[in-house]
This record gives C-alpha cells, structure tokens and sequence, in this order.
C-alpha cells in the first residue's frame, strides 16, 4: 500500500472518530486519538496490511480536495452504505409583514386650524356640509361607502365618501368625482358663512343614510 492510500484510510479513520467523539470537547481528546487510530488499524486489518508506526501529526493528513468523505468510505469498505449528516438547512427569511388592504394610507398633515393642507378642503367641507343632500335635479351630493366597504361590495381600500359628480359641480370643485378617505379627515370644517365647525363623522354618516 502507498503513501497516497493510507493517507486517505487515516482521512476516513478521523472523520469516524470525530463522529463518535463529537461533543466531548477537550476532554475528549484523548478518546478521539485512541479512536482513530483504533479505526486506522482496523481497516488496515481488513485489507490486509501491517498499520506501520503512523507519527502523530500524520493523523489527519490534507486530503486532496476531490475526494470526498463519503467516496473515502466507500473505497476503504466495497459495497458498504454510507450516509452523511446534511447540514441543517438554514431558517428561512422572515415573513414580510402583511400589508393591510390596498396600502396604508398615510395621514395628512393639517395646518393650524385643523385644515388639510393637500388642497383638499373645500371638498371636505361641502361633502360635510352637504350631507344627506341633493341638487336640484335630485342626484345625490354625497356617497356614504360605510355599508358597501363593510359588506365587502366595495374594497376596503375605496373612498370612505364620495362626492358626485353633480355635487362638485354645483359646488365649484370640477365636474369629477372626488373620493375623500378619513384618515384624510380635518379635525374642523369651515361653513360657508365663516365659521369653523368640529368635524364629527358619526353625524356625517348619519346624514348620509338619511
């Protein structure tokens, strides 16, 4: 037997004796040398050949690269099943947070009156204002979507009201529907005479279904 062929038996007798030594750490070490060179004479045995006096830093030699620990085994034991440990798989990512229907909307900013500042409050006004009214040809100024978002008709992300597009057209503010969500809301409304009232959206639904 050449250099090259026990150099892999030692290979294969190492990685026996780390497996059934693993865990016992430094004080172990005594019972891994005695295991592996138990093993390294064993297998000798079985092949017939004399197991020469092996130095102690020839015990685990540098193996070449392309033989693995498996095929070590298997050219050491002819015909013998050989498993190795996968290694543990790694944890998968973490679940991204689940994004509520439609996005978040952020909410707007208001100045010191409680106004929205996103050019938006003529039309929370009106629509506050105008609740529960229609125009002269009787189309509604307002949509209440509450019942339709709850039913789930609608989606959740829809407009929470709806001004038509007759009421913004009676009221100045186009000639399109205009959507409002509450987490838009003002804290205040502005009537048409000056004065500022506290937004109460219960009343506003309440008008709404009227």
């Amino acid at each position: 037997m050449n250099d090259r062929e026990r150099a892999i038996i030692a290979q294969v007798a190492a990685k026996a004796a780390a497996e059934l030594c693993h865990g016992m750490g430094r004080d172990g070490m005594a019972d891994y040398l005695a295991c592996s060179e138990m093993v390294f004479s064993d297998i000798l045995d079985k092949i017939g050949d004399e197991p020469a006096d092996v130095p102690a830093a020839a015990a685990a030699p540098v193996m070449p690269p392309t033989l693995s620990p498996v095929a070590q085994a298997q050219a050491a034991f002819p015909g013998a099943e050989v498993t190795s440990a996968a290694a543990p798989a790694s944890p998968p990512p973490p679940a991204a947070a689940a994004k509520p229907p439609g996005g978040a909307r952020k909410k707007k900013m208001l100045d010191a009156n409680g106004f929205v500042t996103d050019d938006k409050q003529a039309a929370w006004n009106v629509a506050f204002l105008c609740a529960g009214q229609k125009t002269a040809d009787g189309k509604v100024v307002v949509f209440d979507n509450q019942r339709k978002k709850a039913s789930g008709e609608w989606k959740p992300n829809a407009a929470d009201f709806n001004i038509t597009e007759a009421g913004a057209a009676m009221y100045g503010l186009g000639n399109k529907r205009i959507g409002l969500w509450l987490s838009d809301a003002p804290t205040h409304i502005q009537a048409g005479d000056g004065s500022i009232l506290p937004f109460n959206v219960e009343d506003m639904h309440a008008r709404c279904g009227a």
